[in-house]
């Protein structure tokens, strides 16, 4: 069980000037199934305050995956499912759908995420959204 409470400072610009102040509280539990597969269930309470405007947001996060080695390479197989609750609107109005691969370079300190993301936003014009994604990870460890 992993708990954590932050804090997230946006400003966009363009056609419309927007400022956003997040608190996240989050709880995040992780579960070992049989086949060594990790089922992750990351909870996320949202209190969001756009442009002086306060609204609390929920986000419930599943994600399945499976580390797998092909001869030397060493790959995490993931799939990952998102629905998104809004107090604007009362209902959950998106979806996320997530599968992708995570590819180990550099023994646990470097790795390559390729994703895809199909996002189904209920209150949209365009309720569909693909997104293809490469995440550069490089992970830090302390020193004993």
């Amino acid at each position: 069980w992993v708990f954590g409470v932050g804090y997230e400072f946006s400003r966009t610009s363009g056609s419309q000037d927007r400022i956003e102040h997040r608190v996240l509280l989050e709880g995040t539990f992780r579960y070992t199934l049989p086949g060594r597969f990790l089922l992750t269930n990351r909870n996320r309470f949202e209190l969001r305050w756009v442009d002086n405007g306060f609204h609390m947001r929920y986000r419930n996060k599943l994600m399945l995956e499976r580390p797998i080695k092909l001869n030397r390479l060493k790959l995490t197989p993931i799939v990952t499912a998102e629905a998104i609750w809004d107090q604007r609107y009362t209902n959950w109005n998106t979806f996320k759908y997530i599968g992708g691969v995570q590819f180990r370079l550099i023994r646990r300190t470097v790795s390559v995420d390729l994703l895809y993301e199909r996002q189904h936003c209920v209150i949209c014009s365009d309720p569909n959204t693909n997104i293809f994604g490469v995440t550069f990870n490089i992970f830090f460890r302390r020193k004993k």
